[in-house]
């Protein structure tokens, strides 16, 4: 009975320690074939503050190159421009990953490992790097007779170097619903819950990918 007063305290703090914001997030990507790799364009537009604000928009390119017929490596780099009070902050963002999937039934299992470098800028001309490990793991269901298949992911964010954390500071969940829209477009529209140190974030979002 203790234990459970002590964990139910420290749930309470954990919420009352953190803030509560809501946020819609818009993703876009145009990817082309090349022989067995692939380059993709990409496009973000998030908001914060219940939508009432810009949080940030993004562009950047991604190369995607089939090691074997489960495993994939990528690299890419986003430019994104932040909202922060009332200025703009652009920051760089490079990012390398390998991805393992494999297939039971119907359902795909896929699991990423990725490391993201980000420059961000400080007062005057410094520069500071944030880096992190994610980890994240997603389930597919494709029936191959339905147009609408459901999807779940978990992703953990570790983070590292001279001024990381050295801890997981971020956990997100979604739920998704992928509709195929033709045979070479797909739309994602998902809810996910952000847990961090400092706030609980809610998401509406939708992804969008075509294949040129």
């Amino acid at each position: 009975m203790q234990i459970l007063v002590l964990f139910l305290l420290f749930v309470f703090d954990q919420l009352h320690a953190q803030s509560i914001d809501s946020g819609i997030w818009i993703d876009f990507s145009a990817t082309r074939k090349i022989k067995s790799a692939s380059v993709s364009l990409d496009g973000e537009l998030y908001t914060k503050d219940n939508s009432q604000k810009i949080d940030r928009n993004s562009i950047g390119l991604e190369g995607n190159y089939p090691v074997t017929s489960f495993l994939e490596v990528n690299a890419g780099y986003l430019l994104m421009n932040y909202t922060i009070k009332d200025y703009h902050e652009i920051r760089n963002r490079f990012f390398t990953a390998f991805e393992i999937e494999w297939h039971l039934s119907e359902f795909v299992f896929n699991h990423r490992e990725r490391i993201q470098l980000t420059r961000k800028p400080l007062p005057g001309a410094a520069m500071i790097n944030d880096l992190y490990w994610r980890n994240r793991f997603r389930v597919d269901y494709k029936k191959p007779a339905w147009r609408v298949n459901p999807s779940a992911t978990i992703e953990l964010f570790y983070s590292f170097g001279e001024r990381g954390t050295k801890t997981i500071d971020e956990l997100r969940y979604s739920l998704a619903a992928v509709y195929n829209l033709t045979q070479h477009q797909e739309i994602r529209v998902y809810g996910l819950w952000s847990d961090t140190v400092v706030r609980n974030l809610y998401v509406f979002g939708i992804e969008y990918e075509i294949s040129i």
